[in-house]
């Protein structure tokens, strides 16, 4: 099994290398998703000798890791869900924590401001504490959160000035008390 950081290390290699086709996409949240799944998760998963699986189960998560070398089996060690919409991210974050995985990964987007954007992973750091029932969610079932600054609904022209600055992708790890960014 790899680590959080192994797993934001190789997404922040493969997204550096498909941002221009990911901005190419923006305001078609259908086809950026799509791309996102396979042309982003793919490699990830290639990349930390993982295959990868899309929409899998009866859950329906966005896709799921599952190592190469082992008999193909229902235990899968990485669970990630993608969600277009920042405010929809809450119900994707509860799905993702009833899952007994490694880790889990949560894609999601900040249209917030700088100063919303705090209150917003404050809020989300507050939800997942009342979900981390076990309190095991920092050091065994691993929470990653992966924000991405450009809305997949709007063309990038349209983005405000803040959502087309670079980084265009910052990353969290629940460290048990708050979404702490990851270098």
């Amino acid at each position: 099994m790899f680590s959080p950081e192994a797993f934001a290390c190789e997404f922040r290699k493969v997204v550096s290398a498909e941002q221009n086709a990911l901005d190419a996409l923006l305001g078609r949240a259908n086809e950026y998703t799509s791309h996102v799944l396979k042309a982003v998760l793919q490699p990830i998963a290639s990349a930390l000798d993982y295959s990868c699986e899309y929409e899998f189960g009866p859950w329906r998560l966005d896709s799921v890791f599952f190592p190469k070398d082992e008999p193909r089996s229902a235990y899968f060690h990485v669970a990630v869900e993608h969600e277009n919409v920042g405010r929809g991210a809450v119900q994707e974050l509860l799905k993702l924590s009833l899952l007994n995985v490694p880790l889990k990964v949560l894609i999601t987007y900040a249209y917030h401001e700088p100063e919303n954007l705090r209150r917003y992973l404050a809020d989300l750091s507050t939800r997942i504490a009342l979900m981390d029932y076990f309190g095991d969610f920092a050091d065994k079932r691993r929470q990653l959160l992966i924000l991405g600054r450009r809305n997949p609904h709007a063309l990038l022209r349209m983005q405000s000035d803040f959502h087309r600055t670079d980084p265009a992708w910052t990353v969290y790890l629940w460290d048990g008390r708050q979404f702490a960014s990851l270098p």
